[in-house]
């Protein structure tokens, strides 16, 4: 295995001009698919941290992050490049991937000596990429794979003709390597495996045995200016932190019980599960064999083939569907990194079944023709056919980007884009662009959209409510937000993802796990409004503050006091409660008495007692309500109410309000509450009224 005995690609050599342009241009045109993506939940994290990093904070130690670095660089340079849209990444996406398939070109050419071939592998990477979706493309595991391709492409050479003058190609494949264990930590496993196969080769040629150092040395110098701009940055400590408190538990966390074999076939069976890579599949299976029957042979389809070049593949295969296994969650993007080996296979695998018609007696043009129709007919079974339709109809105009985008294909159980986008368009017509949004849940893409500005370094939640946590980590973020709290505090319902915090509590359950935050939240904000699967939470500084109204303080003191006296002369045994504008120690204790002081609860304890789960609001109905008159009408703002009207009777849900005093100047009224079938609304006496 030490020298090639057939005749191998010069290294400065190349498929040629027309194969690349075929490449790119294959690449591109599958790839216009994808600029009508939406962000799915990752792509909103990235973002966000992007936004963060370009307005000036430091990554790790202004934003906690326990992921690698390179992604949200990827995402910051895309927004230097096309402004901040969905759109941006969705580009560099685009050029990034057909740089990877152009790489992939080169392996194969460099691999099997073949144009058509090398060609075939190029444009079957960029279609087996665009078969994944919105969600699963423009991720970090995709993005990983261009450092990788251009490392093997630089290695390769260096394998086949073992020699101190490869040592630029082996320091330059380290370089490389080291990039794309900075996008994603678990592919630093083909450091050993390739610098293994490097010493192998020297030592069996008795030449260049330096190729594995060099590697390392390359691989050691990237390492080394990311730690050291980290260190420079003071962000190295904070860096290091979640990679050895929480990067290993995570990726063994195994939640479904299911042992080794278990999730071995789970890696298989997500894979064949999704449409359209069944084909894919299958070839590179019939890809697999043929190069098992080539190496054996010596030969492909005739002609001699690099042995090397195959035992590389498989290893680079074999590397990258173990980082899918160690990984555990079977996340479908975990798989992008298995593309660049699964379609050089592919492109054999089709080459063998493909050559009757190559090797027939029809001209090269027919068969370049039957050829072509054979690779269409494959993709018609496939999502792009679906995919340029919805690409045309928002070409044309029949269908706008927003709607398309806030289609509910776009959505998962835990996430929906459209919901998202209604929660920034209300914060940004009821909060000023200096207010800051804290958003408690999996969700910083609404402080993108929203563009309202964040508090804390946890930008996210994930490492404050999982089974991985540690110790600590919760205290540094109630001391950050208690220090300068923000204006606004979004909950998340329905957010739950066991898969990666280890338990099925979604984000508002998961408060209830969380004392400290609790008690922040119930001391310092109040319940306001409900926008999909948000609960939006406003600060309040005291609860003694009057509503924000028109009435002029005096005016509302006057007419709450005359109101009062009403309510003191009611029957008591008509009411259990009047929900209350205040605190109760705003109440006028010479108009209340005791007996009905106790009945008396604030609008803000009363909401914060239905929300948190701890009494039912039945258990205060029926009930007197005063409300305050804003804007010529009356406001509310109780949970699960947030509404106006026009003072006349009205039915929420299964609650009914009837109005029962408005005084003289309209500054205050007085309704009754209660939960029955809404009927006749006409106002009904109360005993003693």
């Amino acid at each position: 295995m030490a020298t090639e005995a057939v005749p191998v690609q010069e290294p400065g050599a190349g498929p040629g001009r027309r194969a690349w342009l075929v490449v790119l241009g294959g690449s591109t045109l599958l790839g216009l698919v994808s600029l009508v993506f939406p962000f799915g939940r990752d792509h909103g994290i990235y973002a966000w941290i992007a936004r963060l990093v370009l307005d000036g904070r430091v990554m790790y130690r202004d934003i906690m992050m326990g992921m690698a670095p390179l992604t949200a660089l990827v995402h910051a340079l895309a927004m230097v490049l096309f402004g901040d849209s969905m759109l941006s990444i969705r580009l560099v996406d685009l050029a990034w991937t057909a740089a990877t398939a152009a790489l992939v070109c080169r392996f194969a050419w460099q691999a099997f000596g073949r144009r058509w071939l090398a060609v075939g592998a190029g444009i079957g990477f960029a279609t087996l990429y665009y078969l994944f979706d919105f969600w699963n493309t423009a991720q970090v595991d995709g993005f990983l794979n261009l450092p990788i391709v251009g490392a093997f492409v630089l290695a390769l050479p260096a394998l086949q003709r073992p020699g101190a003058g490869n040592r630029w190609r082996w320091f330059g494949a380290g370089v490389l390597l080291g990039t794309a264990v900075f996008f994603k930590y678990p592919i630093g496993l083909l450091v050993p495996v390739l610098g293994g196969l490097a010493l192998l080769t020297s030592l069996r040629s008795g030449r260049g045995r330096t190729g594995a150092l060099w590697l390392l040395v390359g691989f050691g110098a990237l390492a080394a200016v990311v730690l050291g701009a980290l260190a420079v940055a003071g962000a190295l400590p904070a860096f290091l932190e979640p990679l050895t408190r929480r990067a290993f538990g995570y990726a063994t966390h195994d939640y479904l019980g299911e042992g080794a074999l278990g999730r071995f076939a789970r890696m298989f069976t997500t894979w064949l599960s999704r449409p359209g890579q069944g084909i894919g599949g299958l070839l590179g299976v019939v890809g697999l064999l043929v190069s098992v029957v080539a190496f054996r042979q010596r030969r492909f389809l005739g002609q001699g083939c690099s042995r090397l070049a195959l035992v590389l593949l498989w290893l680079w295969l074999a590397v990258a569907l173990v980082t899918v296994y160690l990984q555990g969650r079977m996340f479908y993007y975990h798989y992008l990194p298995v593309l660049p080996p699964l379609a050089l296979l592919t492109a054999l695998g089709a080459a063998a079944l493909l050559r009757p018609i190559w090797s027939g007696p029809e001209p090269a043009g027919r068969r370049a023709v039957l050829t072509a129709g054979v690779v269409l007919l494959l993709l018609c079974c496939t999502a792009f056919p679906g995919r340029f339709g919805d690409l045309a109809g928002i070409v044309i105009g029949s269908r706008s980007l927003a709607d398309y985008r806030a289609d509910p294909m776009h959505s998962t159980p835990d996430f929906s884009l459209g919901e998202q986008v209604e929660l920034a368009r209300h914060l940004r017509a009821t909060t000023g662009p200096r207010d800051r949004v804290f958003v408690w849940g999996v969700d910083p893409l609404v402080n993108l959209l929203a563009r309202r500005g964040s508090v804390t370094r946890f930008i996210y939640n994930h490492h404050l409510v999982s089974d991985w946590t540690w110790p600590g980590l919760r205290r540094r973020f109630i001391n950050e937000l208690a220090s300068d709290p923000p204006e606004v505090f979004v909950i998340v319902h329905d957010d739950a993802t066991p898969w990666v915090t280890g338990h099925d509590r979604d984000s508002y359950e998961s408060l209830f796990y969380f004392d400290e935050l609790l008690e922040f939240v119930a001391h310092n904000y109040e319940v306001g409004n409900r926008v999909g699967r948000f609960d939006v939470l406003r600060r309040t500084d005291s609860e003694d503050r009057l509503p924000v109204v028109h009435a002029s303080p005096e005016r509302l003191r006057r007419d709450l006091r005359q109101v009062l006296q009403l309510v003191a002369r009611f029957d008591q045994d008509s009411f259990r409660s009047v929900f209350w504008p205040w605190s109760l120690d705003s109440l006028d204790r010479d108009i209340v008495g005791p007996e009905l002081a106790e009945r008396f609860v604030s609008y803000r304890a009363m909401s914060f007692q239905v929300w948190f789960g701890e009494r039912s609001i039945a258990n205060y109905l029926p009930a007197l309500s005063i409300w305050i008159r804003d804007d010529d009408r009356p406001f509310g703002s109780t949970m699960p109410f947030t509404f106006q009207n026009d003072g006349d009777p009205f039915a929420v849900a299964d609650f009914v309000f009837k109005p029962l005093y408005t005084t003289a100047d309209g500054a205050v009224l007085l309704y009754l509450a209660d939960r029955e079938t809404p009927g006749d609304l006409e106002p009904e006496a109360i005993d003693g009224f």
